[in-house]
């Protein structure tokens, strides 16, 4: 790059030169006619620069993909959510078995232990209590709430029924 040196100054007793940059090339001397002068990094003013523009195509696509992801998040959650939901019924129903066949065990009127069970079990839960040969089997039914349709989640338990006497007295 050729440089031109400028007129002399002198200020309180120092001389000082000026120094003007001048492009080589016929375009940059163009552009610095129109803009100015060149700026470098160590200059305290930024330099000005145009913003970037994108494509007209291009707008738009952040927010589509959020959607699309976000669909498949909330999908996810919804399943998540059935199947927590399916496994605490199931629970339930499954201990209201337990609940019911320890009653029976103790020798509860089959009466008292569809009660017990079906405080456990929840609303429209079925209970059914068998006994044979010393054996009681206590079975809870309930049907699953809302879309699921015709599903019913069962719980079963068996126990050996224990009978006692009471003989003699102090």
């Amino acid at each position: 790059m050729s440089s031109q040196l400028g007129a002399g100054q002198v200020s309180g007793g120092r001389a000082r030169l000026t120094v003007l940059a001048r492009p080589r090339w016929p375009r940059a001397r163009q552009a610095q006619q129109q803009v100015g002068p060149l700026r470098r990094r160590g200059d305290r003013e930024p330099i000005h620069r145009e913003p970037i523009h994108h494509e007209p195509s291009d707008r738009g696509t952040a927010t589509v993909e959020l959607a699309i992801a976000m669909t498949g998040i909330l999908l996810a959650a919804s399943i998540v959510l059935c199947v927590v939901g399916v496994g605490l019924v199931r629970l339930d129903v499954q201990d209201a078995a337990r609940v019911g066949a320890r009653e029976a065990i103790t020798g509860a009127a089959d009466a008292d232990v569809a009660l017990a069970a079906l405080r456990v079990a929840g609303a429209g839960a079925t209970v059914h209590v068998a006994r044979s040969g010393g054996w009681v089997t206590v079975t809870v039914e309930r049907p699953l709430a809302g879309r699921w349709g015709g599903w019913t989640l069962q719980g079963r338990q068996e126990g050996k029924e224990e009978r006692w006497e009471v003989t003699g007295g102090p």
